[in-house]
């Protein structure tokens, strides 16, 4: 591995094609503090240079560095030229932030699964193509890189796969677990991934995966979790679910909880926009009581206003929409006594989308958060209008218990609930479907036309279960990279596929 000083070298004849000047003591502190150390001589009596041959990827500590450049007092616009200093002379992997060096190990992991003499084998025996690798490293973003341990994960996902409808293996995946060692030779430099699978074994989709025993990841950072607010109006309605037995632990577990975690991780980007419209259609009343629990907490526009706060980027309009009025009318209430900007609208969300659309500033970034009570009124026609806006991501819960409890029935020309959710489905039906292959089928032709508006949906679909039953996924998808790569970090976990995805 090359060391500090042929980076320092390095560095300096950087330095000087762009007319900046540095000594070579300099160039060698600056050096060391990219590799996380406040000194070179900290470095040096580290015991990294002797192990730093085997390292295989380094994270830049970019903070460290910029302090180290004030107290030495280097000229502005040294640490870029560093950075390029240290990829040229190290033969590693050099990462400028902490998500690029996440998404190589998964690169990496993905790349030894599809290698093991199992998952080949089990693929094989469906006679299928790769479609794609779901395991994410869950666990990972609560690694704290001060405590100086390796980094060691318990993996679960599934290998896709690309099969023809008419083999026999049509409808399966394969249950994958594994292992994940990353050994770590000094403050920011990492071994190779060490991959070991420990399952692969083919399941049909309609299937419940075998219950995951998890391990506590190492070195673990508390991990987010939704604040518990009293309700300030508590004599308005709350939404307590069918028979006033209480909403489901998934509302707050895994919708509002994922929503709060992409708004906070997406604040720096929000914040180049002046403006920033909340979008919610089905609002609520803005409080709800999950079942077997004695107090309310907030519903999902309140969690997103609260959180945009807490994130230092508050949305600057917040619309909010309810079929019944009293309902809205007590979401508008508890947002405004928080001091959010907003606005309600009475009457069905295909309506009321439209007139929000009148209320979005030119050029505003918009979060649409659509959750519909069952597939039924999860009108095309939202997605329709609200894709007119220039700058706009959505957040959709898609009903899969209703959907697979039904669509059968849905074929049935005097029936039509679904064909608001998706126009001219029948249309599109290939004649020789099965109906165990029915919902799959819609689900895919339903992202096929998201699609056809111009976004890219993510794969990363949070799923949610009870009692073995699939209820909803939360569909993500915007018109760029970004949200997309984000909501994939913030909605990493089991996001086990229970139908296939359009390519």
């Amino acid at each position: 591995m090359g060391d500090i000083s042929s980076s320092a070298y390095a560095l300096r004849q950087r330095a000087s094609a762009r007319g900046l000047q540095i000594s070579t003591g300099h160039a060698q502190q600056l050096a060391a503090a990219l590799i996380g150390h406040k000194t070179l001589a900290a470095f040096q009596t580290s015991g990294e240079p002797a192990a730093t041959h085997d390292a295989a990827h380094l994270l830049i500590d970019y903070e460290l560095a910029e302090d180290r450049a004030r107290e030495l007092s280097l000229p502005d616009g040294l640490i870029p030229a560093a950075v390029d200093a240290l990829g040229d002379e190290m033969p590693v992997a050099v990462h400028k932030g902490w998500d690029d060096f996440v998404v190589a190990l998964q690169d990496d992991v993905h790349t030894e699964i599809l290698r093991d003499a199992e998952v080949i084998s089990q693929m094989t025996m469906a006679n299928a193509g790769l479609r794609y690798v779901d395991v994410y490293l869950e666990g990972l973003e609560e690694f704290d890189l001060d405590t100086g341990g390796p980094i060691e994960l318990r993996l679960t996902g599934q290998v896709l796969m690309d099969q023809h409808p008419d083999r026999v293996f049509y409808g399966t995946e394969i249950d994958v677990e594994a292992s994940l060692h990353v050994h770590r030779f000094g403050k920011r430099l990492f071994g190779h991934p060490e991959v070991r699978v420990t399952l692969a074994k083919l399941r049909w989709m309609n299937e419940p995966p075998a219950p995951l025993v998890k391990e506590p990841p190492v070195n673990k950072r508390q991990p987010f979790q939704l604040p518990i607010c009293p309700d300030a109006l508590p004599d308005l309605v709350v939404e307590r679910g069918p028979g006033d037995q209480g909403v489901g632990w998934w509302v707050p577990e895994v919708k509002h909880t994922t929503l709060a975690k992409y708004i906070s991780a997406t604040r720096k980007a929000q914040a180049k926009f002046p403006k920033r419209v909340f979008i919610d259609p089905f609002c609520g009343p803005g409080r709800l009581q999950v079942k077997g629990e004695s107090f309310t907490r907030a519903g999902g526009s309140v969690v997103a206003w609260q959180q945009s706060v807490d994130s230092d980027c508050p949305f600057t309009s917040v619309l909010v929409g309810d079929l019944k009025p009293e309902r809205a009318s007590a979401c508008e209430d508890r947002l405004r006594a928080l001091g959010a900007p907003v606005r309600k609208f009475d009457g069905p969300a295909a309506s009321t989308t439209l007139e929000m659309i009148e209320h979005v500033p030119a050029n505003a970034l918009c979060l649409a958060y659509i959750d519909p009570y069952n597939l039924e009124f999860l009108s095309f026609s939202i997605i329709e209008a609200l894709a007119k806006l220039k700058h706009i991501d959505f957040a959709v819960h898609f009903s899969l218990m209703d959907l697979t409890r039904n669509v059968d029935m849905e074929l049935d020309p005097a029936r039509d609930r679904f064909s608001g959710a998706n126009p001219g489905w029948r249309d599109r039906l290939p004649a020789d479907i099965s109906k165990a292959n029915l919902p799959a089928w819609f689900f895919e032709d339903w992202m096929a036309q998201v699609k056809k508006l111009g976004f890219q949906i993510s794969h990363a679909m949070p799923l949610v279960e009870d009692s073995g039953r699939a209820l909803y996924r939360l569909v993500f998808f915007s018109r760029h990279a970004f949200p997309d790569k984000i909501w994939g970090d913030v909605a990493r976990g089991r996001n086990l596929p229970l139908f296939d995805f359009i390519e």
